[in-house]
């Protein structure tokens, strides 16, 4: 990664060799200026009670009120249809949080008076993010998101992501094709294959900078801060997932994704970072569960997490997370995480998986498929 002008550099680097890999690809830095929530949405506080006696929707429940809807408001309704149809192909509570739905807003007042229109009360508000909560089925109150009789703004499913780690097959080192002796003093850098198989010996050599003044935003599982590879690298750390164990790392994803992105050179101790002279910004957005060990998060921890990944000036977001569903919301804060010149690495998947544009295909995953 070459800090020495406006732009990164990854000349045949993997930032996250678990998930994604770019070559010979040089991304512009437009800005790293904060994305404020001003910026998130435009709405006008007006509303107006609704008769609910003499309501005459579409198979779903009145509102409670109605509200002015700004073009961009109507034109984020029109891009809500079909939700309800992928809904159905989803379980509840493996795939989405039940009884929850999510939007953005500039307010708290605001962001109140849309959980009352549809009569949801709002759980919390965050980083311009917010969680409101009801007794109906999520398809009821994404059906009326959906009706655009019903002047509310669009709301959104709070989807379910989780790391996709696959068993693995441990091998021996003699049966590996690509080893890299030589170019760290390192204890495992011949097992990290990944090294030959992207030259990362020819990047080094073209620019010993290896990430030097780059912030990069790890939105996983946390970070071992004190491991033996990382102290001293981890420049922030946030948690939004539930935090059964704070903002430490109780799974070892995130810790591990760090470590492939930014482990200390030649200190003889396990391997090497692609980009070793990058710091880490750790925003915890997953947890792994005591009780069943899946580590996962929902939409809205995750976008909370981009938001403060941009304010902090991060340079590279990476997430190696997924979800088998299209996400309209994750995918709008991905675009302005870029539009704001934040480089987005994202998890491709461990399984081979043939992967789909298509955002009714089954084979479409969040954020992998997403446009940018």
């Amino acid at each position: 990664i070459d800090n020495s002008s406006n732009n990164i550099l990854i000349s045949g680097i993997i930032i996250d060799f678990n998930w994604v890999h770019f070559s010979n690809a040089l991304f512009p830095i437009i800005s790293t200026e904060e994305i404020t929530t001003e910026e998130l949405t435009t709405e006008e506080e007006t509303t107006t009670e609704v008769d609910e006696e003499n309501w005459n929707g579409s198979g779903h429940k009145a509102p409670k009120l109605e509200m002015n809807l700004t073009s961009s408001m109507i034109a984020e309704k029109e891009a809500l249809n079909g939700t309800v149809k992928q809904l159905e192909r989803l379980a509840e509570k493996e795939q989405y949080v039940a009884n929850e739905a999510i939007f953005l807003a500039t307010s708290e007042s605001y962001a109140e008076k849309v959980a009352e229109g549809y009569g949801a009360t709002l759980d919390s508000f965050e980083e311009g993010v917010a969680v409101m909560s009801f007794e109906d089925d999520v398809t009821e109150i994404i059906a009326m998101a959906e009706d655009m009789d019903v002047k509310l703004p669009a709301v959104y499913p709070n989807y379910l992501y989780e790391t996709c780690d696959d068993e693995v097959t441990l091998i021996d080192l003699e049966s590996l094709e690509n080893t890299v002796d030589g170019i760290s003093k390192d204890y495992y850098i011949d097992y990290q294959t990944h090294h030959a198989d992207i030259k990362t010996a020819n990047a080094w050599a073209y620019n010993d900078k290896a990430g030097k003044g780059i912030k990069v935003a790890v939105i996983d599982s946390g970070v071992y801060k004190n491991h033996v590879e990382l102290k001293g690298k981890t420049t922030a750390l946030n948690t939004y997932a539930t935090p059964w164990s704070g903002a430490e790392d109780n799974d070892g994803h995130g810790t591990h994704v760090s470590g492939i992105i930014a482990a200390k050179k030649d200190n003889n101790q396990g391997g090497a970072g692609v980009a070793y002279n990058a710091s880490i910004i750790s925003i915890k957005a997953l947890e792994s569960n005591p009780i069943t060990g899946d580590c996962g998060g929902d939409t809205a921890s995750i976008i909370k997490a981009v938001n403060t990944a941009v304010s902090k000036g991060a340079r590279v977001i990476n997430m190696s997370l997924s979800g088998n569903y299209y996400d309209a919301l994750y995918e709008e804060t991905i675009n302005k995480a870029v539009n704001k010149g934040v480089v987005v690495v994202v998890a491709a998947g461990n399984d081979k998986k043939q992967l789909s544009t298509s955002k009714t295909s089954t084979n479409y995953y969040s954020p992998a498929c997403f446009e940018n």
